[in-house]
């Protein structure tokens, strides 16, 4: 399964020898060379935002960075929302999945009970102490599981 996460990671780093090798198959060393590239990835003219350096990591940045170099140089304006408005028509329909399903991901995953999941954060255990200015209150959200039931997407 997480072979699949990294699969064809080579072929956005431009790496042909990798194909071959059998370390290709190997989950921890493929996931230590996607946080290279992620990291790569923040050092480029995505690096205003997470989620262009999302859709660059899946399109690759060499067809994602020319479209963000067309943005503002203001960082306030060069995010993900504003290079859809602009350029929705050029981005694959995968790409913008992808960086919807990793977001949603990370939301589900921080309280995976409100979504109907039989199971807590696992990674709960790790997180810091919320105070009380930065905890979000779910009283104010009644019908949160409702709501994302009737809307939720058909696969």
């Amino acid at each position: 399964m997480l072979r699949v996460i990294w699969e064809g990671f080579e072929h956005l780093r431009g790496s042909a020898e990798t194909k071959e090798a059998p370390e290709r198959h190997r989950v921890d060393l493929a996931t230590k060379a996607a946080a290279r590239y992620l990291k790569d990835l923040y050092s480029t003219d995505a690096q205003a935002s997470g989620l262009l350096v999302m859709a660059s990591y899946n399109w690759g940045e060499n067809q994602l960075l020319p479209l963000i170099r067309r943005m503002p140089a203001n960082l306030k304006d060069r995010n993900f929302w504003r290079l859809l408005t602009k350029f929705r028509d050029r981005i694959p329909l995968e790409t913008y999945d992808y960086v919807f399903f990793i977001v949603s991901a990370a939301v589900i995953g921080e309280n995976p009970r409100l979504f109907g999941f039989d199971f807590d954060n696992p990674l709960g255990h790790l997180e810091q102490p919320v105070t009380s200015q930065s905890a979000l209150d779910m009283r104010a959200f009644p019908n949160a599981n409702d709501r994302w039931q009737h809307t939720q997407r058909k696969w």
